[in-house]
């Protein structure tokens, strides 16, 4: 499966549920991951004023690792009218679930697609490591 079918997916799923409360809004950024056994996994950001939400990524990682699996293939993450790269926290968290996500394929930009490793290329932990 190629990143179209991801945005594809993707996209369908991002519906703004703006004032679900004064302080809370929710699908704004709706995401797609492949994973390397060929499942597709979504999620939906939710955003709260005092900062407790999630990112789509985070949701749709949940998603995934309820079904037993963390290897990631591709992930993508869109909102209404772009493609936008993981946040620093959700490149963390997509390597801390799995070491082998650091080769997932991440959609950035229209025709942009860069390994894992290229984002997230200082691992803090390794050096803890040594």
């Amino acid at each position: 499966m190629g990143f179209d079918e991801l945005l594809a997916v993707s996209r369908k799923l991002v519906y703004p549920r703006e004032n679900l409360s004064p302080q809370c809004s929710a699908g704004i950024v709706a995401c797609a991951l492949l994973t390397d056994m060929g499942h597709i996994y979504t999620g939906i950001n939710i955003d709260t004023d005092c900062g407790m939400g999630f990112c789509a990524e985070h949701s749709a990682i949940s998603q995934m690792l309820l079904h037993g699996e963390s290897h990631i293939a591709k992930i993508v993450a869109v909102t209404e009218d772009m493609i936008i790269p993981p946040c620093g926290r959700c490149r963390e968290l997509i390597y801390q679930i799995n070491h082998e996500n650091i080769k997932a394929e991440v959609m950035v930009d229209d025709d942009v697609i860069k390994p894992l490793s290229e984002l997230l290329p200082c691992l803090w932990w390794e050096k803890e490591q040594k």
